[in-house]
C-alpha cells in the first residue's frame, strides 16, 4: 500500500469513528430525563376500543374470573335484600373483542377470545398463558377508570372513559410497551403506570397523561430494573408521590417520598429484609399507610400494616393483614380506620404457596390506638379485594356461599350478597353519577 493511500485509509476510518461517536452522542442525549414528554404529533395512535351503551345512575363495574370480562350493572337505588338479576349484568368485553350483544355464559363453549391465547390463566398475574382482567380503579372525579389486564407475562393498563355513557371508550394508557397501572392523580387525568417494557427507550415510573398518552418519567437513580417498581400513589392534594421498590429477592426494598415530578426526594424506609407496599393515603393526606411483607420465597405470607406522617416520620406499625395477593389496606373516609383482609389460617403452609387456599375475614384497625375490630367474619371462606363505594360502604369478593361473589358490607353492618349468578367475580367498584 503506497503512503498516500494509507493516509487516505486512515483519514477515511477518522470520519467513520466520528460519525459514530456523534451518533452516540445524540442518541443518549435525547434518551428522556425524568421530564421527558413525547412531542405532539409523534405520539403513535393508542388503541382505542368501542364499548356497548351503559346505563345512566350509579354503575357497578366488575371482572369475571371464569371468563376473562369486564362487566357492568346498574346499582338499585335504596336498600334491596335480593342479588341484582342476572339479565341486568352486562358483558361490555369478553377480552379481545367487543360485546355487541351479550357473551354467551362460560357454559356455551364459545369464546370471543383471540385463537392464538390458552385458555387456561391461572391467578392475577396471568402466568398461566391466557389473559385475566385484573384490578379495577376509579378516577377521583368517578369519570374514568383504570382496567389492568394480563396477558401471560404481559400486561397492559386501559382507561375506561365513562363520560358519555351512550358512548363509552376504552382506550390504552399508552400506545407501546407493557405496563402496569399504579394510581391516579387528583386531577383525575394523570396516572402513574409502571413501564417495564425494554423495548420502550424510557421504562420505569411514567405519570401519563391519559387524555394523549404522553408521558414523563420519574427518575429513580437506585433502581436497578423497571420490574423492581411496586408501588405509587400521589397524595390528595397531588403534591406529593411516595413509591417503593426492590432490587430483586433478597435485596429487601426503600419507600422514598418526593414532589409531584418525583423531585426533592427524601427517603423514607430502608429494610432490607422486607418489601414495602400498598401505598395508600388517607383522605386528608396526613398519613400514609403501606404494607410490609418478609423479603422471601415464600409468595403468601402475613403482611404488617404500617403508617407514616406525611413527612414520611413516626412510622407505627397497626396490624397483620394477607400478604403477596395483591391486597392492599382501605381508609375509612373520616381516616380514622383502615380496613383490612386478615388471614384467618396463618398456619396452613399450603396458603402460603396456593392462592385459593386462603382463609380470610375483613377487619378494622383504629389509625389512633390500635384497636382491632371484625368487620366480615371468614365463615371459612376467603374474602378479597376490598373497595370503598363513594357512599362509604365496602365491597369485596368473597366464596362465602359456594362461588366467588360480590358483596356489599354497610356502615350500619348490613351485609348482602350483590350476585349470586355462578360465575366467579373480582374487582368490584360503585361508579357515582353524581361524582
Amino acid at each position: 500500500m503506497t503512503p498516500s493511500r494509507a493516509k487516505r485509509l486512515e483519514v477515511g476510518l477518522f470520519f467513520v469513528l466520528l460519525a459514530v461517536v456523534a451518533a452516540l452522542t445524540v442518541a443518549l442525549a435525547q434518551r428522556p430525563g425524568p421530564v421527558a414528554i413525547a412531542q405532539e404529533g409523534t405520539t403513535p395512535a393508542r388503541e382505542v376500543i368501542q364499548l356497548p351503551p351503559l346505563p345512566e345512575g350509579d354503575l357497578l363495574l366488575f371482572t369475571s374470573v371464569d371468563t376473562p370480562s369486564l362487566l357492568a350493572a346498574p346499582m338499585p337505588s335504596g336498600e334491596i335484600d335480593e342479588p341484582i338479576p342476572a339479565e341486568q349484568i352486562q358483558r361490555l368485553i369478553q377480552w379481545g373483542t367487543p360485546a355487541e350483544e351479550p357473551a354467551p355464559s362460560p357454559a356455551g363453549g364459545e369464546t370471543l377470545l383471540d385463537e392464538t391465547v390458552q385458555p387456561d390463566a391461572e391467578e392475577e398475574t396471568g402466568h398461566g398463558g391466557g389473559p385475566v382482567v385484573g384490578t379495577l380503579a376509579p378516577s377521583p372525579d368517578g369519570r374514568r377508570v383504570a382496567v389492568q389486564t394480563y396477558m401471560g407475562l404481559r400486561s397492559v393498563g386501559w382507561v375506561l372513559d365513562l363520560a358519555d355513557r351512550q358512548a363509552p371508550m376504552l382506550t390504552r394508557f399508552v400506545a407501546e410497551g407493557w405496563g402496569d397501572f399504579l394510581g391516579w392523580h387528583p386531577d383525575s387525568i394523570h396516572a402513574l403506570y409502571r413501564v417495564f417494557d425494554l423495548d420502550v427507550p424510557d421504562p420505569g415510573l411514567w405519570i401519563v397523561n391519559t387524555n394523549d398518552g404522553t408521558h414523563q418519567r420519574v427518575e429513580i437513580p437506585e433502581l436497578a430494573a423497571p420490574e423492581g417498581i411496586i408501588a405509587a400513589t400521589f397524595s390528595p392534594d397531588g403534591q406529593q408521590l411516595a413509591y417503593a421498590f426492590t432490587n430483586g429477592l433478597g435485596f429487601g426494598s426503600e419507600l422514598w417520598l418526593s414532589d409531584a415530578t418525583g423531585h426533592e426526594r427524601r427517603l423514607v424506609r430502608k429494610d432490607e429484609a422486607a418489601i414495602s407496599g400498598g401505598l395508600v393515603w388517607s383522605p386528608d393526606g396526613t398519613q400514609l399507610a403501606f404494607t410490609s411483607l418478609l423479603d422471601s420465597a415464600v409468595p403468601f405470607s402475613q403482611a404488617g400494616v404500617w403508617i407514616v406522617n406525611a413527612e414520611g416520620a413516626d412510622p407505627k406499625i397497626l396490624a397483620l393483614m394477607d400478604g403477596g395477593r395483591g391486597q392492599e389496606p382501605v381508609w375509612s373516609p373520616d381516616g380514622q380506620q383502615l380496613f383490612f383482609i386478615a388471614r384467618e389460617n396463618p398456619g396452613d403452609i399450603t396458603a402460603d404457596f396456593e392462592a385459593d387456599k386462603l382463609i380470610s375475614s375483613v377487619k378494622a384497625v383504629d389509625a389512633t390506638n390500635g384497636e382491632i375490630s371484625t368487620v366480615v367474619s371468614a365463615e371459612s371462606a376467603y374474602q378479597v379485594d376490598l373497595t370503598l363505594t363513594p357512599s362509604g360502604d365496602l365491597l369485596f369478593s368473597s366464596n362465602r356461599h359456594g362461588s366467588l361473589e360480590l358483596w356489599r358490607w354497610s356502615a350500619e353492618g348490613n351485609l348482602r350478597a350483590l350476585t349470586a349468578d355462578g360465575e366467579a367475580k373480582r374487582h368490584s367498584l360503585i361508579v357515582s353519577s353524581s361524582q
